[in-house]
């Protein structure tokens, strides 16, 4: 039985039990680990067996999601990264611009990756990754600095005032 991380033995639920043959073998055609990374733990058991019960241990390590956020094709440090959805991290660019969520689990799906940074907007604003099986690299982003344009007019007496500089 798969006794610790969850997971399944021979397809079945966590409780699945696989019979040895008249060798005494017993083969399970898949145990696949738990959805997340870590430990998994299978113990084999027999009455009357020498050291019974036998534990098997997995770790499944997880995957990595990288990008580079840039600015006017330079790194721009500290930009908040958040992945919601099938996988829930957040961290920081470092001084490359480089951003990496990791222990991300075989199969997540619906991972929403959000960058923000006061002062600045993104392009694209988000993206999505599906079905990680590996490590996903080239998740970028371009940020541009947001502007704002300040208008008014002088008055001098209800009259508008000409030749002022305003810095």
């Amino acid at each position: 039985a798969v006794a610790s991380g969850g997971g399944s033995l021979a397809g079945g639920p966590e409780d699945a039990v696989v019979e040895t043959d008249g060798d005494g073998l017993a083969t399970s055609p898949a145990w696949t680990l738990g959805a997340s990374p870590g430990a998994n733990t299978l113990t084999a058991t027999s009455a009357g067996l020498t050291g019974s019960p036998v534990t098997f241990e997995a770790t499944g390590i997880g995957y990595t999601i990288t990008g580079t956020v840039l600015l006017g094709g330079s790194p721009l440090e500290g930009v908040s990264v958040a992945a919601t959805g099938g996988h829930t991290q957040t961290v920081e660019t470092d001084e490359d611009g480089v951003y990496t969520l990791t222990g991300v689990a075989h199969g997540a799906t619906g991972i929403l990756i959000t960058p923000t940074l006061a002062g600045y907007s993104f392009d694209p604003s988000d993206l999505t990754v599906n079905n990680v099986t590996a490590d996903v690299s080239a998740q970028n982003f371009d940020a541009t600095p947001v502007t704002y344009t300040i208008t008014g007019t002088i008055l001098v007496g209800g009259s508008p005032l000409a030749g002022v500089s305003v810095a």
